[in-house]
């Protein structure tokens, strides 16, 4: 029910930033279902149980680790135009409530505003800012502890478009994220990716672009127990994307790009290969969509601590509306994470890398135009390379929305 960044889509560029920024894992949520309502603004009430909700295993055994989690919400999707400038805000904002680990207790929100701004005859700014508080999955902690993860998000893009021929893109981002735990204050993450890319526009193609990007993944508070070292890594981004939509039934764009790490802490292995983005929608009819999502990147961890992360992520997602009032989805998504520059946590053994599969299926019916109801089953399974953090999770949730 995370909905990170998703209001990026409402702008190509807003999401081009994202690809050139390293933020192309946080646009494809794995196996977030989807929006009760398309726009406007509603409340709604989640319910999940969850039988493995703390993630234990027969290496680390939990008390209650099955538990109910109930979320209040409220939730918007709005669009307003102001001449010729447009501003959105997307998301929503809770609180879990848990029916034995009252300790997970707290605020569940993820916002994104943005906005486009007209500048001149043709030139167009793209703002946004994105907030997710939430409860870390106890997953990455590899403790049960209420740790509450706060990130921020500033993204924008200048340009100035052009129906057909080449123009320059010009974009920029920064990422804080802050731990409430002070065991995980040393976690704590600083990022900021500018970059410049050379867009070529042709109807009859689509678009290309050439793009080149910098940035930095920090951990400022990693000196105390790195022994006063600077825990910094410098990324190099440059590549290739293409975006078309080749008719009403297929649409999608791929992006392809080399990546270099430069890790200045000594013990940290740098990292240099291929990174990419792809998202390919087809709807062989009105009532059926089939999306898939691949992608390959770095990005930085505020759960535990390490330098930096490659991540690999796959997912594929399939949606048939069976009457005008009901839809059901079905999702598959695979992840996996390799570790570069792991910190040891005194008592915990070393991740190095994991998988996580993740299958679900939702079904989401109007009762009327104001009041729907979702229900969802879902399956996780984790395997590390330690086997003190593999896990298995069944699910089952519902939701009810009403909109104003």
């Amino acid at each position: 029910m995370e909905i990170r960044a998703s209001a990026w889509r409402s702008s190509p560029h807003i999401s081009s930033v994202a690809m050139m920024a390293g933020l192309s894992l946080l646009l494809m949520p794995a196996c977030a279902p989807a929006q009760t309502f398309r726009t406007g603004a509603w409340v709604s009430v989640a319910t999940l149980y969850d039988d493995n909700l703390l993630r234990g295993n027969d290496l680390r055994p939990v008390p209650n680790q099955g538990d109910v989690r109930i979320t209040p919400s409220l939730n918007v999707n709005i669009k307003r135009s102001f001449g010729r400038h447009d501003v959105y805000l997307k998301g929503s904002a809770g609180y879990d409530f848990y029916g034995r680990n009252d300790r997970l207790e707290g605020e569940r929100i993820g916002l994104t505003g943005s906005g486009r701004i007209a500048l001149g005859a043709r030139c167009l700014a793209d703002l946004s800012a994105t907030a997710d508080f939430h409860q870390t999955d106890v997953a990455d902690l590899g403790v049960i502890e209420r740790n509450r993860s706060r990130g921020r998000i500033f993204e924008g893009a200048f340009s100035c478009p052009k129906p057909a021929g080449l123009y320059p893109l010009l974009t920029a981002s920064r990422t804080l994220v802050d731990n409430s735990s002070d065991l995980r204050k040393p976690f704590d993450l600083r990022s900021y990716v500018v970059g410049a890319a050379l867009v070529y526009a042709r109807p009859s193609l689509g678009n290309l672009m050439l793009f080149y990007s910098y940035g930095a993944i920090e951990r400022p508070n990693a000196a105390v127990s790195l022994g006063g070292l600077k825990d910094e890594t410098r990324i190099h981004r440059a590549g290739l994307r293409f975006e078309r939509d080749v008719a009403a039934r297929l649409r999608g764009n791929i992006g392809l790009s080399a990546i270099f790490t430069d890790p200045r802490l000594p013990t940290t292995p740098s990292f240099s290969g291929l990174g990419w983005q792809s998202e390919i929608i087809w709807s062989p009819s009105p009532a059926t969509s089939l999306t898939t999502r691949f992608a390959r990147d770095v990005r930085g961890e505020s759960s535990f601590g390490v330098s930096f992360i490659v991540d690999t992520k796959a997912s594929l997602i399939a949606s048939r509306k069976l009457s005008a009032r009901t839809t059901i989805e079905a999702r598959a998504a695979f992840a996996r994470r390799s570790l570069r520059g792991e910190t040891q946590r005194e008592g915990l053994p070393l991740r190095v890398s994991d998988r996580t599969t993740e299958l679900a299926v939702s079904l989401d019916y109007a009762l009327t135009d104001a009041f729907h109801c979702e229900v969802e089953l879902g399956h996780s399974r984790r395997t590390s390379a330690t086997d003190f953090y593999d896990y298995r999770s069944t699910r089952a949730g519902i939701r009810l929305g009403y909109r104003f």
